[in-house]
């Protein structure tokens, strides 16, 4: 059999009519389309997430700060002894809101804190005046624990004590507010005192130490704030020492002389008292051994005034004088001032520069002599006393 072999064209033809191979495919490398949000939707969510974790971080900070037992400043809402701010409104809540006075001015002379309604002046002994609070002293309100609101500690116009003697005051914290002789009140008749003052108050004293065995002592400090609602006066015991820059009685010679004139004379080598500094040296170590007393004998009234203390002992042949603020301007151990721009106010140099402001000190008044002795604190003075030195001694003997 014989085949015919196909011309080249029907080869040429045959070859178009053959399907082509299907062409290879290479696998792609382009990304795929992503599900979700762009990456400018997860760098928001990002950025909120962490607003988020700043502003719990900011809540958990605030609350342990307003939960703190001390404030950060002297502006901070003022807390009672181991309690929190939240503790402190709980027991401040439900006194009296209606009629609440304010305080206007304070002082402390030694442990003797003096309070009124209105400005301190001689004339808060004036019982027609009667200017403390209106018509009113002002007592202590013990809050310390479960309190039946019994008064303690206040002041006593009538008896010429415009002030609270804390020495035996016991540890805690009080309110002051008006007081009219009652022996028990609740709380809602009570409206404490805050102060009437821009800037924050914060100041510290010392107890004397305590004449049993322990010679204990007690730091007191009075705060108040705008952010507060009430003045708090809190009371620590802290042991038998003192800050090394503290003194309990400051002990010196008196060099300020009345003349005949009526004038004064500082008298520098002039003996003016039957002490010698060796003696006030052994009376002040005396002082310290037989009741405690941190002790200090200074050599001139500026000495005296610029150190911390709460007492001043003026060390003179005879006659006791006192401050007008301790005994009130009637008493036969006072010497005010005459006819002058302090009028009233204490005469014996010593005495009203070592008392303070209160009594005008280093203010450098016309015709008020030595008043050129500028006390270091605003709202602290001393307790001042010219004393004989026969009775310094027999004292200090009991």
């Amino acid at each position: 059999m014989f085949f015919k072999k196909k011309d080249d064209n029907a080869v040429k033809q045959e070859r178009k009519t053959e399907p082509s191979p299907a062409p290879s495919v290479t696998p792609s490398t382009s990304p795929k389309p992503k599900k979700g949000f762009s990456l400018f939707g997860k760098a928001c969510c990002g950025i909120i997430s962490l607003m988020r974790i700043a502003l719990s971080c900011y809540a958990i900070v605030d609350l342990i700060r307003s939960n703190s037992n001390v404030g950060s400043s002297k502006e901070s809402y003022l807390t009672l002894t181991n309690k929190n701010i939240n503790e402190t409104k709980e027991v401040l809540n439900g006194f009296k809101q209606e009629n609440q006075k304010k305080l206007n001015d304070f002082y402390f002379i030694g442990s003797k804190l003096y309070l009124s309604e209105s400005k301190i002046t001689p004339s808060i002994y004036n019982n027609t005046c009667y200017s403390m609070a209106n018509g009113k002293d002002i007592a202590l309100l013990d809050i310390t624990s479960n309190v039946t609101y019994n008064t303690y500690y206040s002041t006593n116009i009538k008896s010429n004590h415009p002030y609270i003697d804390l020495d035996s005051v016991k540890e805690g914290d009080y309110l002051f507010y008006p007081y009219s002789g009652e022996d028990h009140l609740e709380k809602k008749d009570i409206a404490p005192y805050s102060f009437d003052k821009e800037s924050a108050i914060e100041e510290t004293i010392y107890t004397f130490p305590s004449q049993d065995s322990k010679k204990e002592r007690r730091r007191i400090t009075l705060k108040n704030n705008r952010n507060s609602p009430y003045a708090i006066l809190t009371v620590k015991d802290c042991g038998s020492h003192l800050p090394s820059d503290t003194y309990d009685v400051l002990i010196r010679n008196q060099q300020y002389i009345l003349d005949k004139d009526g004038g004064y004379s500082l008298k520098v080598n002039d003996a003016t008292s039957p002490a010698n500094s060796q003696s006030l040296s052994e009376l002040a170590a005396k002082r310290t051994d037989k009741k405690g007393y941190k002790t200090k004998v200074v050599s001139s009234l500026a000495e005296a005034v610029k150190t911390k203390a709460k007492k001043l002992i003026v060390v003179t042949e005879k006659d006791t004088y006192v401050s007008l603020f301790a005994s009130g301007p009637e008493s036969s151990n006072v010497r005010l001032l005459p006819a002058t721009d302090l009028k009233g106010y204490d005469e014996i140099p010593e005495i009203r520069e070592a008392t303070g402001k209160l009594d005008h000190a280093g203010e450098n008044y016309y015709r008020v002599p030595y008043n050129s002795f500028a006390p270091s604190y605003d709202y602290i003075g001393k307790e001042a006393v010219r004393l004989p030195y026969e009775t310094l001694k027999a004292g200090i003997k009991d």
